[in-house]
């Protein structure tokens, strides 16, 4: 191996590793902002929030759907 060579593997090491330490701060960033935001910090935390979530929009949805057949029904469509 020549000196060009390895300057040029020790180089493209030494990229990586800034291009890692990057990654790693960008990373933590996001979790210290998920945390503060929304009280998690982990992959599987925002998963189960966003199951939560779900299941609350779901049981909104069947509500409105409820309360609207009941107003349906009890309008009387026939005077308009």
């Amino acid at each position: 191996m020549t000196d060009i060579e390895f300057k040029k593997i020790k180089d493209k090491i030494n990229s990586l590793k800034m291009k890692s330490a990057e990654s790693t701060g960008k990373l933590n960033a996001i979790k210290e902002n998920w945390e503060r935001k929304y009280g998690f910090s982990t992959l599987e935390e925002a998963e189960k929030k966003l199951q939560e979530l779900k299941d609350e929009r779901n049981i909104k949805e069947e509500r409105r759907n409820t309360l609207m057949e009941k107003l349906q029904n009890s309008f009387q469509w026939e005077k308009y």
